[in-house]
């Protein structure tokens, strides 16, 4: 996976807010409702996340849309 994209940003910080939290993808899968074979595609970066996906992760997670992109960003510029 390409982390230096806007996708594999947002896919590390959702699989370190998940782990952080010691949340399963299961879970997050229950959650948003996105199933969880798409789901763990987008994890795994073998497809996009959506922007629908990516907003109701971020709301489930409890974190702004923009935070999954910009966390990866900043410790990237730093």
């Amino acid at each position: 996976m390409n982390y230096s994209t806007p996708n594999g940003q947002a896919v590390r910080s959702i699989r370190s807010i998940l782990a952080d939290l010691h949340r399963s993808i299961e879970w997050l899968s229950a959650e948003t409702g996105i199933p969880l074979r798409t789901l763990k595609r987008r994890l795994l970066g073998e497809s996009a996340l959506t922007l629908d996906e990516t907003v109701s992760i971020a709301r489930v997670l409890g974190v702004r849309v923009e935070s999954l992109i910009a966390a990866q960003a900043m410790k990237v510029a730093a």
